[in-house]
């Protein structure tokens, strides 16, 4: 099932039906942030900034703040924990910085939604966009395809909090729309709410109503912001589960000293206590409590029942438990590009100097290219070996570097490349560890690192 759906195709596909820009292709129908109350600018790029996949944890972090001319930073760190062989909960982290008005507006499918932790008073008519705007009102925009506002008259029936207390929730009980459940137990999605927020509302938005089999209404999750030069940090903990039996026993958002940073204390039904941090800063040492910090970009820390500790670590240089310390010798590689391959077919290869690792460390790392091309430059290292000449050769595998043609109209000028030599790189580190009584076993690195056992 799915359980962050979009709306589907639109009712009509031309440049004067109404709908289309004010609502299915906005932003705000979107799983999203909407800034100053308009729909995103046109772009096509996302940027890579960190990305690692290893048993048991996958994280990624993307950004573009060519979106909307008013960011300096708008980017989404997202990482999948897995709770088990068949469940997984995903933890949110959205930083945006810029303009006066941020929504972050989520939801799932069609069915039943419930509130915890919320205090909402109807709204006597209108939309979200007040309630003197009627519901599909263009009242900031033309009402046509060339409609860039907010599209915030879409949504109706609304209820609203001001500045509720984070750790409330909010439960989609799902609807099997499209016959995709197995079995008869009810599917759960809950977003568990842990940022401050101006006001948090739920209101109704429409998928397209001529498609046979859509459902009438999603229920929509908004948490808005305001303010001048405003910054916004929304962290939230995603958890899907069935029936009865939820997979998190409790989730809560700790207190630490970094403006940019966030860290989630989840405890599962089993009992292991996970604490997710997501940093800006490899440097800084965060205090987690309970005799726990960490220096890094991103970290899962799992401590189970048994005793044993699951450690995946990203972009980091210390990690400090009770029992001992992890130290790695740097939290990322940096140098720049020699050479790389220019022909269109065969192998794809760059040529680095710097201060990179030995060889055999690289494969399955991301390298990304610190260049100007107008594209995303981020590649996996499949293998790695010397040339002989103080310089290292990345094999990137089943890719190209080739990004276009010079002139579309003569291709006797040649090609243009999402590289270019002198271009700088960088490759995170990445380890995963399993912390036990015995010692520190490294299941997967990057990256030399040294366990240092607490004495005494």
């Amino acid at each position: 099932m799915d359980l962050l759906p979009e709306l589907g195709y639109p009712e009509y596909a031309d440049g004067k039906w109404p709908k289309r820009a004010g609502w299915t292709t906005n932003t705000i129908s979107h799983n999203t942030v909407v800034v100053n109350r308009r729909a995103q600018d046109n772009s096509w790029v996302g940027r890579c900034r960190l990305f690692a996949s290893i048993a048991g944890v996958s994280v990624i972090e993307v950004g573009c703040a060519e979106v909307y001319a008013e960011t300096s930073d708008y980017r989404r760190t997202l990482a999948v924990i897995d709770v088990s062989d068949a469940a997984s909960y995903l933890v949110d982290v959205f930083r945006v910085t810029g303009g006066d008005d941020h929504v972050l507006s989520l939801h799932s499918g069609d069915g039943t939604v419930s509130t915890q932790g919320l205090d909402l008073d109807v709204q006597d008519g209108g939309s979200y966009a007040g309630r003197d705007v009627a519901f599909g009102l263009h009242y900031d925009g033309e009402p046509d395809g060339r409609y860039r506002g907010s599209g915030f008259s879409y949504l109706r029936n609304v209820e609203s909090q001001s500045r509720p207390a984070p750790g409330w929730c909010v439960d989609w009980e799902l609807a099997d729309t499209w016959g995709a459940r197995i079995g008869d137990t009810p599917v759960h999605m809950r977003y568990h709410g842990l940022s401050p927020a101006g006001d948090v509302s739920l209101a109704c938005g429409e998928p397209p109503n001529n498609k046979p089999g859509n459902p009438k209404q999603f229920r929509y999750l908004l948490q808005r912001n305001q303010g001048e030069n405003l910054r916004s940090l929304y962290v939230g903990v995603v958890e899907p589960y069935s029936g009865e039996q939820r997979e998190l026993a409790s989730v809560e958002r700790l207190a630490i000293a970094a403006e940019r940073a966030a860290a989630v204390r989840v405890t599962t039904m089993q009992g292991r206590v996970d604490t997710v941090v997501s940093s800006d800063d490899n440097d800084d040492l965060l205090d987690l409590g309970d005799g726990m910090s960490v220096a890094a970009r991103f970290l899962w820390l799992g401590r189970q029942a048994d005793g044993t500790t699951q450690i995946c670590i990203v972009g980091g240089t210390h990690l400090r438990l009770p029992e001992g310390e992890l130290v790695l010798a740097q939290a990322r590689y940096t140098g720049a590009i020699r050479d790389f391959a220019r022909e269109e077919a065969g192998a794809t290869w760059l040529d680095v100097e710097g201060n990179l690792p030995a060889a055999g460390l690289l494969p399955g790392s991301q390298l990304r290219v610190l260049g100007d091309s107008p594209r995303d430059a981020c590649y996996v290292i499949e293998a790695a070996g010397s040339t002989g000449s103080g310089r290292m050769r990345l094999d990137l595998g089943d890719t190209t570097l080739v990004r276009g043609f010079v002139d579309p109209q003569n291709y006797d000028a040649g090609v243009l490349y999402d590289v270019a030599v002198g271009d700088g790189f960088e490759i995170l580190s990445v380890a995963r560890c399993c912390v036990s009584t015995t010692g520190c076993e490294v299941l997967h690195a990057n990256v030399d690192l040294e366990w240092r056992r607490q004495q005494g």
